[in-house]
């Protein structure tokens, strides 16, 4: 550069050069300094004694590759000695506190102009970002939801969380996972007529390929400039189970509640019954002590039995109607049997249920509760009345008693066909 004062046009361009906020400096087909504007001096404050007109590259190169970070000025310098034409551009490098990017720009009188940008703060924001995402990306890994970005063109999966990649496996587009294409055409449907679905319940195929009720909410958005959508699938499996469950127990608590009132109607019955049967018992006893004729005999006999039967029969509605503690007392499980028999007979003569009985004899007593076992041996063939009536051809139950010796028990077994 000569000593003369720089004409309008030269003071015009270095004030132009001067105002803008990239650093620039000019280098000659000699590779000397001829200027450099403000912005490349705040740059390079710590080697603003050298940046004088007719500095060599060779200088500024070595100075600088000292002071701040060398790689990517010897990129520029490696460039700059093959002789390619094109420019070059690097990565922001930082320097000091700062985020410089440094390029080189070759001109046709064999010159250059080295090129330095601050991108601080864009680097921050991009940090900034980066870390925001990190952080978003953590979060949705940690997350217990199952959700999904799929692209609305193709159905095809770019993000699903791991509770999502646990249940639904590796299938790259949307459409594989609903049972049923059509309600895959219904959700898209809905979704891209209102920007959104929430609470939807389809049925949807899990990575083993068995179904299962989901509920599904999304939202449009745009991703990359295409237009896609956020997903979440909530499994309702369990929910389903609780609610049959609380159904059942619903069912339960009401048929407890009949039988409670059934109990105590039947424990009226049964005592209002009591006094005239035993009227009836009494005065057959005294009817037989006054008839010599033994045909008449036989009928107070059968009178008797069956006044003996009736009350027999009241005495176990009784007992299973009243709420006591479990009385325990050595039984013989034959007379539980035959007890049962004479409150559940009758239903099971009714549905044409043939009864075979197989009572072991001599059967050594048990301690249990007489009323409770009696009470599930009339549940049981209650129920199995109920099923036998069900169009069930030549309906049997079989009951039978028994010992087995070598564990020391007794059992009482109870089956249909």
């Amino acid at each position: 550069m000569n000593n003369r004062s720089p004409n309008a046009e030269q003071l015009h361009l270095r004030t132009g050069m001067d105002a803008v906020s990239e650093g620039v400096a000019v280098f000659d087909a000699d590779e000397l300094l001829v200027f450099c504007n403000e912005s490349f001096r705040r740059h390079n404050s710590e080697l603003v004694n050298f940046l004088q007109p007719g500095l060599p590259w060779s200088v500024f190169f070595k100075e600088a590759s000292r002071k701040y970070n060398s790689i990517p000025l010897d990129r520029i310098d490696r460039h700059l000695q093959s002789g390619v034409e094109s420019p070059l551009i690097l990565e922001p490098y930082r320097r000091g506190e700062r985020w410089i990017r440094v390029g080189i720009h070759l001109a046709e009188d064999g010159g250059f102009a080295l090129t330095e940008a601050d991108t601080t703060d864009q680097q921050l924001a991009n940090e900034i970002i980066d870390q925001a995402d990190s952080l978003l990306k953590d979060i949705l890994d940690a997350c217990a939801s199952r959700i999904a970005l799929v692209r609305i063109a193709t159905g095809r999966l770019l993000y699903t969380t791991p509770a999502w990649h646990q249940m639904f496996g590796d299938e790259e587009h949307i459409q594989s996972f609903f049972a049923d294409s059509f309600d895959y055409s219904e959700f898209l449907a809905d979704l891209l007529s209102t920007g959104q679905v929430d609470d939807a319940v389809y049925t949807f195929n899990n990575q083993q390929q068995n179904t299962l009720p989901a509920r599904l909410s999304a939202r449009s958005i745009d991703y990359e400039s295409e237009p896609a959508f956020v997903l979440s699938v909530e499994d309702m499996t369990q929910l389903y189970e609780q609610q049959e469950e609380l159904v059942r127990r619903r069912e339960a608590a009401f048929q407890n509640e009949k039988l409670n009132a059934l109990g105590q109607l039947l424990a009226g019955v049964a005592h209002e019954l009591n006094n005239p049967l035993s009227v009836v018992m009494g005065h057959a006893m005294m009817l037989r002590d006054e008839v010599s004729d033994e045909e008449a005999i036989k009928g107070i006999d059968t009178i008797s039995k069956s006044a003996e039967r009736c009350a027999k029969i009241v005495k176990t509605f009784l007992a299973m109607a009243r709420q006591k503690p479990a009385q325990i007392e050595l039984t013989d499980i034959n007379e539980l049997v035959s007890e049962a028999l004479d409150i559940a007979s009758y239903g099971l003569r009714k549905q044409k249920v043939t009864l075979e009985l197989n009572l072991e004899d001599r059967l050594p007593a048990i301690s249990v509760d007489r009323d409770q076992v009696t009470q599930v041996l009339i549940n049981l063939m209650i129920n199995a009345e109920h099923v036998l009536s069900d169009g069930i051809d030549s309906p049997c139950l079989r009951i039978s008693t028994g010992q087995d010796v070598p564990k020391e028990r007794v059992f009482i077994r109870v089956s249909d066909n």
